[in-house]
């Protein structure tokens, strides 16, 4: 109840508390009527299919390409945090993701209506970047510790990160070792044998895309990998593809070949403990003798790009 004379304090805590309120109360009727909505689809059998994981929703819950094809708001969302936080680039729109080679876009508002507001304030900050890394490609150095953009000369060897304030070397991204050479610092590493191991391991659990040498990693999705600068590979293989033809098209058992023909398989997943640990064995096959005590050191595949990823994402 409101106080008989007029408090400037109170008014303002006043209309806040009614402001939060009716926010609240909007949240309330949208859940329900979603839910009454969703109830009316399903006893009518009117739900639609999602056109990328096949389950079924209400039209509300479901967003379309410029030519009609729907998706659910999960798949759209999972396909926009490939472009936020992966390799793919984030600039010219998000393309349709029909099996049938659709090549339109979404609208801007309906990838809107499908995002969270987390992610949607990062993938529009990731298409920012994106955008002035393509404006200044040639002379743009991202910083390997933080990924803030910087323009450097081209002879410009080190790079003095104005965000984190760091200085690391522009060839091979590490801490800056001037006056040394890049070769002169790895050959005085006294764990030599171990990282050699370990790039071994690293390189047989990702893929390097063969157009930018961008480097690229899947946990999830098809196999059929795009990157950023929109060259397509096949995950499996590694091959430059252009459509699914590519891929066996006949129903197989997980991890198994195909009984029909050799394609790759489009939805087949890496273990990635199992892959590192193959070439991890066969990297220490190689290994000197004189070099054995140094190898058997505790060796893991490297982590340090797909914790560079990890960071990208928590920023």
């Amino acid at each position: 109840m409101q106080p008989p004379v007029k408090c400037p304090i109170f008014e303002e805590e006043w209309a806040r508390v009614v402001k939060a309120y009716a926010k609240s109360q909007e949240m309330q009727d949208a859940m329900l009527a979603d839910t009454l909505n969703t109830r009316e689809y399903c006893a009518e059998g009117q739900e639609i299919e999602c056109g990328c994981c096949c389950l079924e929703f209400s039209f509300e819950k479901l967003v379309q390409c410029a030519d009609g094809h729907l998706f659910c708001f999960k798949c759209v969302e999972r396909n926009v945090e490939e472009h936020t936080f992966g390799a793919l680039n984030a600039v010219g729109g998000l393309r349709c993701m029909s099996f049938k080679g659709c090549d339109e876009y979404f609208p801007w508002s309906e990838v809107r209506r499908a995002l969270s507001p987390k992610v949607l304030a990062k993938y529009e900050q990731r298409q920012a970047e994106d955008s002035v890394s393509k404006a200044l490609l040639e002379d743009l150095v991202w910083c390997p510790f933080c990924s803030f953009p910087v323009e450097l000369e081209p002879d410009q060897r080190v790079l003095d990160c104005p965000e984190c304030k760091k200085s690391s070397c522009r060839l091979c991204k590490e801490p800056s070792h001037v006056p040394l050479t890049c070769e002169e610092v790895e050959k005085k590493s006294e764990t030599n044998v171990r990282l050699r191991v370990e790039e071994l391991m690293t390189k047989a659990v990702l893929r390097t895309c063969s157009n930018c040498k961008m480097v690229l990693i899947k946990n999830e999705g098809c196999n059929k990998v795009t990157c950023r600068c929109g060259h397509s590979m096949c995950y499996v293989c590694r091959m430059p593809i252009k459509s699914y033809s590519h891929f066996c098209r006949h129903p197989r058992e997980p991890n198994k070949k195909c009984s029909k023909c050799n394609n790759c398989s489009l939805w087949e997943q890496e273990d990635f403990d199992v892959v590192a640990k193959k070439a991890r064995e066969e990297a220490l096959q190689k290994i000197d003798k004189a070099d054995l005590k140094l190898g058997k050191r505790a060796i893991a595949w490297s982590d340090d790009v797909i914790n560079s990823d990890a960071a990208k994402r928590a920023k």
